[in-house]
C-alpha cells in the first residue's frame, strides 16, 4: 500500500511539472486573440 502511495505522489509531481512546462510554452501572449 505504501508503494502505491509513493507512486501516486511521484506521478502527481511529474504531472504538475508537465502542466507548468506546457503552460509556459502556451503563454497567453502566444495564444492572445
Amino acid at each position: 500500500v505504501n508503494d502505491s502511495g509513493d507512486e501516486t505522489d511521484e506521478s502527481g509531481f511529474v504531472r504538475e511539472e508537465i502542466l507548468r512546462y506546457f503552460q509556459e510554452h502556451t503563454s497567453p501572449k502566444s495564444t492572445n486573440p
